[in-house]
């Protein structure tokens, strides 16, 4: 696995076929990305899905002038889609437009588990820093730019029925990485990385998972 993003022209495809359910597809660390479309194709039933996302930046009202001219304002929305159709023999085709340039630094597929009831208010984004910054003996300030990990944490309310298989969860994942999603409309809390979780059983209907949340890039 490496941390660069990929770098395209204004349109790139993909396809993917699994052969087995997948209910999710996922692009993150979009730069310059203007459009993601999923579709899903099944070889009997035809056109079972098609979703398109506005990611980025956007108008923010309809008009030729604005279109051209008029400054562009987050959209707010991500480009996650979570509710592909079951068909495990269907092909999935990712659109992606946007400006020359343009980066994605993961397009994920794969099945959805839901845990938890909520994410609790007080979630935080940190960040470790490899960079190199120090004074000589002459108090010059030296400089090296290196990787910056983001980790987000969040504590999580389960239902006490959740405990046992979210345990078995977290332990499976294990150096996989996974794709975290805690937020609708904070990209910087949803992280694809490795997990941690100390889950604190303390009242008798649910219980609290604190996740700790690594980057993989």
């Amino acid at each position: 696995m490496t941390s660069k993003p990929t770098i395209g022209a204004s349109n790139l495809s993909y396809t993917f076929r699994f052969g087995q359910t997948c209910g999710a597809v996922a692009a993150i660390g979009l730069e310059d990305v203007q459009r993601v479309t999923v579709t899903v194709t099944d070889p009997t039933a035809g056109e079972v899905y098609k979703k398109s996302m506005n990611v980025g930046r956007s108008i923010t009202r309809s008009s030729w002038y604005l279109w051209h001219y008029g400054p562009r304002e987050a959209t707010g929305i991500l480009g996650y889609f979570t509710d592909l159709p079951d068909y495990p023999q269907a092909t999935i085709t990712v659109d992606i437009a946007g400006s020359a340039g343009m980066k994605i630094t993961h397009l994920i597929a794969g099945s959805v588990q839901e845990w938890g009831m909520c994410v609790e208010l007080g979630a935080a984004i940190e960040f470790e820093d490899y960079s190199v910054k120090k004074r000589d003996e002459y108090g010059n300030l030296k400089l090296i730019p290196r990787q910056v990990i983001r980790e987000t944490t969040m504590s999580i309310p389960i239902m006490r029925r959740e405990i046992d298989g979210f345990t078995k969860f977290i332990q499976d994942r294990s150096a996989k990485p996974t794709f975290f999603i805690g937020s609708s409309d904070i990209e910087s809390l949803n992280t694809f990385g490795v997990a941690t979780a100390n889950i604190k059983v303390v009242y008798f209907d649910h219980s609290v998972v604190d996740l700790r949340v690594q980057s993989a890039s």
